[in-house]
């Protein structure tokens, strides 16, 4: 492991070295113990224990990883330095590479690689997704429908969010079209008033399952198999009742060797590029403008796009 060293190097330097370094295996950075001291902006100078230091946060040390395609861990903290180990990525494993193709019914199944990660793990994502329930003010009886609901966690977080308000919906209805996904899902949220139903997003009126006061899709609108843009105006049109709310979740992350990696990555660029995000996030949200929502867009690895009529 090569060990390294930074006092009061700018990030420039240091982003140089460890970038060099890495190309050896792991690497070992000794800095200042940013417990030291407070109330520094990152890059300025201090003096801790009669040598010169830039202060540098936790965070800012993260960040930095996340930019070198690493991830790192705190290795030992003394009164004055901390040790950071910093690794990279193995980009050959994703489980985007090994995935099934796209619309293929399994692809997200309860057997994939897919089915053991936890959005809800992922901060971000938390405090988006209930800032976007915050705003969206759901109704204490809602109808409630989470299309590409996999294994029912978006669909619990709206159930969980109404019963903390204490409202009860009167339905609480999630669709995938993975077979052992809803089951996946019947089994985990027993007994809680959802219904889980396998069936093709596309056909969603042949179910004959009413109009729905909410609309939640997560991260399954931008699949390559199907027309998002045409799916959420169907919605619009035949499945959201009077003064609907519509709650999308576009990926703007990617997955590499078990860590969530920001931005969203285009095929055949070698790194992300925002601009097919950037699109959809527009055209979602213009649509739901013209239909006199009120809309909201935040998130980060996640995009979400929250409108509530406005009328």
């Amino acid at each position: 492991m090569t060990p390294l060293l930074f006092t009061n190097e700018p990030l420039q330097q240091v982003v140089r070295e460890l970038r060099n370094a890495l190309d050896e295996g792991p690497v070992q950075v000794t800095v200042l113990n940013p417990g030291v001291t407070k109330d520094l902006f990152a890059g300025e100078l201090c003096e801790v224990a009669g040598q010169t230091f830039r202060y540098r946060s936790l965070h800012v040390w993260v960040n930095v990883a996340e930019s070198l395609g690493c991830v790192c861990a705190v290795q030992e903290v003394s009164e004055h330095l901390m040790a950071l180990v910093f690794r990279s990525l193995d980009t050959t494993h994703s489980w985007h590479a090994q995935s099934l193709q796209s619309g293929a019914s399994e692809k997200y199944g309860s057997e994939s690689t897919f089915s053991r990660i936890s959005k809800f793990e992922q901060p971000s994502f938390l405090s988006s997704f209930y800032q976007a329930l915050e705003f969206l003010n759901l109704p204490a009886d809602a109808r409630v429908l989470a299309v590409g609901v996999n294994q029912g966690e978006e669909l619990n977080g709206v159930r969980q969010h109404l019963e903390r308000l204490g409202r009860t919906p009167r339905a609480l209805v999630g669709i995938d079209h993975s077979q052992t996904a809803i089951q996946s899902a019947q089994q985990r949220y027993p007994n809680l008033g959802m219904t889980f139903i396998c069936a093709d997003l596309l056909k969603l009126s042949e179910l004959e399952l009413g109009r729905f006061d909410v609309i939640v899709c997560i991260n399954t609108l931008q699949s390559a198999s199907f027309d998002g843009h045409a799916v959420l105006q169907d919605w619009v049109k035949n499945h959201a009742a009077p003064k609907a709310r519509i709650l999308l979740g576009l990926p703007n992350s990617r997955l590499v060797d078990h860590e969530v990696v920001f931005g969203a990555k285009m095929k055949n660029y070698p790194t992300s590029d925002l601009s097919l995000l950037v699109k959809d996030i527009a055209f979602y949200r213009r649509y739901l403008q013209q239909h006199q929502y009120q809309v909201r867009v935040l998130g980060k690895h996640t995009v979400f796009i929250a409108g509530r009529l406005s009328r």
